[in-house]
């Protein structure tokens, strides 16, 4: 589920919200009677995701954004229990546009830091690249 939310002409809002849900997760690992690598469990297991992202429109061609994503996920840890994680994901970058005929072309760069259990992970680099042609244009 999405909504996006134009707030002023320099302001717009995006919100989203999921669910996961995996029937029959499989579990395997070694049978302790067998001693041979088997299925050991299967079990329901459910995620839960929202977003949020602000989108501030420096000029017509450039753009400042924020990210913000939060996942609550249920999956077998290395011992066959269910293990609950909460993630979190804030996502700050910029976008610009670049008009080439009917094309406008816009890459993007963000830097994503992520937090599981309110603990720092890592941090990564995303690329954004958009190809979008314009049909109505003369």
């Amino acid at each position: 589920m999405a909504v996006t939310k134009r707030l002023n002409t320099k302001l717009t809002t995006h919100y989203n919200a999921g669910y996961t849900h995996l029937f029959k997760e499989d579990f395997f690992g070694i049978d302790n009677n067998t001693n041979n690598w088997s299925l050991l469990k299967e079990k329901n297991h459910g995620s839960v995701n929202a977003g949020f992202s602000a989108i501030y429109l420096v000029s017509d061609s450039f753009n400042l954004m924020c990210e913000y994503i939060y996942g609550y996920n249920q999956s077998f840890d290395g011992a066959g229990n269910t293990a609950k994680s909460h993630d979190y994901i804030l996502n700050p970058g910029f976008r610009c546009a670049f008009n080439s005929g009917k094309v406008q072309i816009v890459p993007g760069l963000g830097v994503p830091l992520n937090f599981s259990g309110g603990k720092y992970l890592s941090t990564g680099l995303f690329f954004y690249l958009s190809i979008e042609p314009n049909y109505l244009a003369n």
